[in-house]
């Protein structure tokens, strides 16, 4: 088992400023800055102490003691509320002064193993959003394979294979950083090219799935409704849906929206944006209003705000490795930054 952590790079001045911010002022005023008035509405997508090579060398993700730190220093500020709650509020109903609403991305297997009891214990309500195709571990995302492909050029290989690498890539001749490089540059649409890629590295895209079984199953997403907690849909295959047409984006998003109501029963329809809404244009969400039957989505890009009705920005947690209150410092600090400059909305075109 590896022992490095993810990602370890040094953190930005932001991210220092925050942390000399948190260092500072008291939790509570913190707090207080952070929120803003609004209910917060950080995210997160896994929770392990293990390394996880199908995740780890694309992004942090918390600790168990660290994401349960978080919680400790959430549920001391903030009153946790559920997606009913949050819902009845975007049509009038007051919120808690200071409320959030827990939410976690992909459907990995960790969120029933491992974050759905750490929540349950702490009496909080959370929203699981799942990439369909994955559900039950039918397919395994393209950010897995690439995921998977790093760690592999991560534990070595050889001059030969390189150049074989960089031949596939358009990069003959290229370093192993190169290839790694641009094997981080490719997207779903080119699974042909990841499949070639993990050919000549001696990647096991199928035997990883089926051992690892790295996402929920059907079983295990029914138990998590059933122990009280909701599911939204997360696209079919995680697109980044800058790079889709209007079509493939509707189609994403009623698709798998239908295909867990049909699998699951869901009682409420949200969607979360996979990766980011970058790139999604009013045309979407009014296709989406008239048609999908939404009552949310989504997005990524808190502190920012969007006048789109019934669509919210998230924050995330898991971006750098300090403690929740350094986290939510960075959060008030670019809400302060945006006033200061005449804060405008999100524009969608």
């Amino acid at each position: 088992m590896r022992t490095d952590r993810q990602n370890g790079s040094r953190p930005r001045l932001s991210e220092r400023t925050a942390a000399a911010v948190a260092r500072l002022a008291p939790d509570g005023v913190i707090a207080r800055w952070a929120a803003g008035g609004d209910c917060l509405l950080p995210y997160y997508h896994v929770v392990s102490d293990e390394w996880l090579p199908h995740v780890s060398p694309l992004y942090r993700f918390r600790s168990v003691r660290q994401f349960e730190s978080d919680l400790e220093f959430l549920l001391r500020y903030y009153q946790p509320i559920g997606l009913g709650e949050f819902l009845a509020a975007a049509t009038g109903s007051a919120l808690p002064k200071r409320s959030f609403l827990l939410t976690f991305d992909d459907g990995f297997r960790e969120v029933h193993e491992l974050i759905a009891p750490i929540l349950r214990a702490k009496g909080i309500p959370a929203v699981f959003f799942l990439t369909t195709g994955a559900l039950g571990n039918s397919l395994l995302c393209a950010h897995q394979k690439i995921a998977l492909l790093l760690d592999r050029l991560a534990a070595g290989i050889s001059a030969t294979t390189c150049e074989e690498l960089g031949r596939l890539l358009g990069r003959p001749g290229g370093s192993k950083e190169d290839v790694a490089g641009a094997v981080r540059t490719l997207g779903y649409e080119e699974a042909t090219r990841l499949d070639q890629l993990a050919t000549t590295m001696g990647v096991d895209f199928a035997g990883f799935l089926a051992s690892t079984k790295p996402y929920v199953t059907d079983d295990q997403a029914s138990s998590l409704l059933a122990q009280g907690f909701e599911l939204g849909a997360h696209s079919i295959d995680h697109p980044l849906y800058s790079r889709l047409g209007l079509e493939e984006q509707l189609g994403q998003t009623l698709g798998s929206m239908a295909n867990l109501q049909e699998r699951l029963g869901l009682r409420r329809r949200v969607f979360a944006f996979p990766h980011s809404d970058d790139g999604v244009s009013a045309a979407f969400f009014t296709r989406l209003s008239a048609g999908g039957g939404m009552e949310a989505t989504f997005g990524t890009s808190a502190p920012q705000f969007d006048r789109t009705p019934r669509h919210f920005q998230r924050f995330s947690m898991e971006k750098s490795g300090a403690p929740a209150a350094a986290i939510l410092a960075h959060q008030a600090i670019r809400r302060a930054k945006q006033r200061l400059a005449g804060s405008r909305p999100l524009q969608r075109t």
